[in-house]
């Protein structure tokens, strides 16, 4: 990780809750669970692991970790659904959605997230998702992004995603995703959690944007960094499809108004911030 310039600290500790959906692969959610109390630095965490039922993925986790809770959730439930009762079992002032299948690179990535959470202006929180190899999953959302929404520099190298300095510096985004997103107990349970109409995706971009109806900020932050591995394909899923359908149904004002953090000169069908071509002009060019 680069150098950093000045920087603000949290001013507290206040327990955080990690919640997790347990339904991924149990070997991938033994290794986050380990990453998550091993190598993070933040003296007062838990974790909540909301188990899907008849599938017994959380067995003898607890004996495992004593700050560890689980969950049992109904069968069939969805993904929303697990992570909203999850959320009911936690004691934490804060909320950190994190994917079952991440582990922790930077040892303060907790202390990141809260400076930026802890701000009455801020909804939520979020940090840098690689995978082993050092390529960008998550970098922040933007809407309209090769689709409905999608990760700025998808699929690029960390020096490639690096346009303006981009991995140096915390920025305010539209969304990030729930795949590492810290917020306030308070602001989840005002809104009622994450949307249970949605089944498999877009629930955590709707969080964000309902915080971000509240006249509040969505921050990512380049130094909260995590690596996943492997990059499952489920975002193909037909249930992602017709998720993505009821997103863009909701939020079809707010996609069609234009992301208020891209650069209108990209285009919005490739994630490596080339410029869309002038008249007369067949190729794009990369910055």
């Amino acid at each position: 990780m680069p150098r950093r310039g000045k920087r603000c600290t949290a001013s507290a500790t206040p327990r955080v809750s990690v919640l997790i959906d347990g339904a991924g692969d149990r070997t991938c959610l033994e290794g986050c669970l380990r990453s998550v109390f091993a190598s993070s630095s933040y003296p007062d965490i838990e974790a909540v692991v909301a188990c899907p039922g008849g599938t017994g993925p959380c067995d003898g986790l607890r004996e495992k970790w004593p700050r560890l809770r689980t969950v049992e959730c109904p069968k069939g439930a969805s993904a929303p659904e697990r992570l909203n009762r999850a959320a009911d079992a936690c004691t934490g002032e804060y909320l950190l959605l994190l994917g079952g299948d991440h582990w922790v690179v930077s040892p303060d990535w907790i202390q990141e997230l809260l400076m930026f959470a802890q701000r009455p202006d801020v909804g939520a929180a979020g940090g840098l998702v690689l995978t082993k190899e050092g390529n960008v999953l998550q970098s922040g959302i933007c809407l309209g992004l090769q689709g409905a929404a999608g990760s700025f520099a998808l699929g690029l190298d960390r020096q490639r995603a690096n346009y303006g300095g981009r991995l140096l510096y915390a920025r305010n985004v539209s969304a990030v995703s729930g795949d590492c997103l810290m917020l306030r107990r308070e602001l989840w349970q005002r809104l009622k959690g994450v949307d249970t109409g949605y089944k498999t995706a877009y629930y955590d971009i709707d969080l964000c944007l309902r915080l971000r109806k509240m006249g509040l900020l969505i921050v990512w932050t380049p130094y909260a960094e995590l690596c996943r591995q492997p990059f499952s394909a489920d975002r193909k899923s037909r249930g992602r499809r017709a998720d993505e359908k009821r997103f863009r149904r909701i939020w079809k004002e707010t996609i069609g108004a234009g992301d208020p953090y891209f650069n209108p000169n990209f285009m919005l069908n490739r994630t490596d911030f080339a410029i869309r071509p002038v008249p007369g002009q067949h190729d794009a060019r990369v910055l």
